[in-house]
């Protein structure tokens, strides 16, 4: 399945793309702090990037050649090995942060 870029490709259990399938009432919040997922039929909705901004058109690249002078690779080294960690808590606690100001805004 290609890439849409809504979260609910790599996180079907919280997200969906589909607004039919979307949460409509204000309970994201306590769902979430209740369990680590939410029940089928019960997603965040995460629309897929092309409909959330549409498709932007963007001017030709050139095609010269950008290294004139070497100097410029002289601040430049070889990449170090990335830490490797789980940011899945962090990330589910941003996403908690987002449903209880949407539950929040709902209620006014």
């Amino acid at each position: 399945m290609p890439h849409s870029g809504s979260r609910a490709d790599y996180w079907p259990e919280l997200f969906t793309a589909n607004l039919e399938e979307a949460l409509t009432t204000k309970v994201q919040g306590s769902e979430l702090l209740a369990q680590e997922t939410l029940p089928p039929g019960q997603r965040l909705y995460s629309p897929k990037l092309l409909s959330a901004w549409g498709d932007t058109a963007y001017e030709p690249i050139t095609r010269e050649d950008w290294l004139k002078d070497t100097r410029a690779l002289d601040g430049i080294s070889a990449p170090k090995a990335p830490f490797l960690c789980d940011i899945s808590r962090s990330h589910r606690n941003g996403i908690l942060e987002t449903a209880f100001v949407h539950d929040a805004v709902e209620e006014r």
